[in-house]
């Protein structure tokens, strides 16, 4: 029998534990979905718009996502002239908006220029879906080199993409440095109708037992 001093507890865990059971997740945290970190003393592409050249990487997604941030390596430039853009098909982009904050990394490239660290938080979250994506970071304003990176733990994909007055061409040998942050969709959320009803009957169960209680 339930003690009728205890029942307030009973029936929070038990509606705790159905929001688990649903799916709900009200605390979703921030992760790295996809790294490929910058590597020191290597390449950096020029990737300027009014130099000519921009850049591009591939990435795949096993799943929806929720991007919320973008980091990237590259050489020193103004962190508020950078255009950022992402596209499910080269030359197909949506381009993103939000602060970027530029932080020195104290490491060179091969050609001594000093690396640093931009990381752009979005001014809302991007939803993408499981597709092939691309990534292009380019300069506005200034003659700008990005850090060559590795594949690391994420979904990155072999090669990337240069592209120029003439359209967009692979690079089998080059991996640009870039990692993205945001919330994975596995979990789904019910249905507003669904999850009162299943409330409902809990709140009914409740009061029965304290009747009888």
């Amino acid at each position: 029998m339930i003690n009728l001093r205890n029942a307030p507890k009973y029936f929070f865990s038990t509606v705790a534990l159905s929001m688990l059971l649903f799916g709900f997740n009200p605390l979703a945290t921030s992760a790295v979905l996809v790294n490929q970190p910058y590597l020191a003393n290597s390449d950096g592409f020029l990737s300027s718009v009014n130099g000519g050249y921009e850049n591009a990487e591939s990435f795949v997604l096993p799943g929806a996502v929720n991007l919320t941030s973008i980091v990237w390596w590259g050489s020193d430039a103004g962190a508020d002239d950078f255009l950022v853009r992402i596209g499910t098909s080269l030359g197909s982009w949506t381009n993103l908006a939000g602060s970027i904050a530029k932080t020195a990394t104290f490491d060179i490239d091969n050609e001594n220029r000093d690396i640093f660290r931009f990381e752009q938080t979005l001014d809302s979250a991007l939803t993408l879906t499981a597709d092939t994506h691309f990534l292009s970071i380019s300069q506005e304003a200034e003659e700008w080199f990005w850090t060559v990176g590795s594949l690391g733990s994420g979904f990155g994909q072999l090669g990337s993409f240069f592209g120029d007055s003439q359209g967009w061409f692979p690079d089998e040998t080059a991996e640009l440095s870039f990692q993205l942050a945001g919330e994975g969709q596995s979990q789904s959320v019910p249905e507003p109708g669904m999850l009162a009803l299943f409330l409902v009957g809990i709140f009914a169960f409740w009061e029965g037992r304290k009747r009888s209680g």
